[in-house]
């Protein structure tokens, strides 16, 4: 899917990752306490943070990414899509433009969403909401409790079930910030990854 472009501190899989090495469809990547790991996948950008992991997959016009923990940085031209998938919810382009994002993920219950370039729609279950460009959104993914069925009904009711709901808690702009994960650097040396460190 793509040449690491940066690692320090990372693992692709259970083994160290180390510049130059190819990822493939379905392999994890992760980042220690301090570390950091850059692939351009296609003419996508994808970076993780420290103390994070994910899985790769690709998808029809792009890739999607299994957020298991930790913060995600992405950026994907109009013609190449990512789609991210953190706490059973699921992040994608609005439209089809360029598209800049930070995705940090706290808890089971909880994430917070950077739609720096391009807006974006979070879908959790039956909801979805727009993340507008500049704007970070701290999101809530609760459940309403049940709702009463009525007096005499039996079997599953789909109005008694709990329901999801997407609750935005913080608004604020998404600029900055960019430097701690090396962005810049990662755009430039995937113009042309260095070569393998290791054999």
């Amino acid at each position: 899917m793509g040449v690491l472009t940066r690692a320090s501190d990372a693992h692709l899989n259970a083994l160290p990752a180390f510049v130059g090495r190819s990822v493939f469809e379905g392999e994890s990547i992760s980042t220690e306490v301090e570390g950091k790991l850059g692939v351009p996948i296609g003419s996508a950008i994808l970076a993780l943070s420290g103390n994070s992991s994910a899985s790769l997959h690709r998808i029809s016009g792009g890739t999607h990414v299994d957020l298991e923990s930790g913060r995600l940085y992405f950026s994907s031209p109009a013609n190449s899509s990512v789609a991210v998938h953190a706490i059973d919810a699921l992040l994608r382009a609005a439209k089809n433009q360029p598209t800049q994002a930070r995705v940090p993920s706290y808890t089971q219950q909880m994430l917070q969403v950077s739609a720096i370039r391009g807006d974006l729609v979070l879908t959790h279950r039956d909801e979805s909401r727009i993340i507008p460009e500049n704007k970070t959104y701290q999101i809530s993914l609760d459940s309403e409790g049940e709702t009463q069925k009525p007096a005499g009904t039996a079997g599953a009711n789909p109005s008694s079930m709990p329901r999801s709901k997407i609750v935005i808690l913080v608004g604020a702009g998404a600029a900055g910030g960019l430097a701690a994960w090396g962005i810049h650097e990662l755009i430039e040396s995937s113009n042309g990854p260095e070569s393998p460190a290791k054999p």
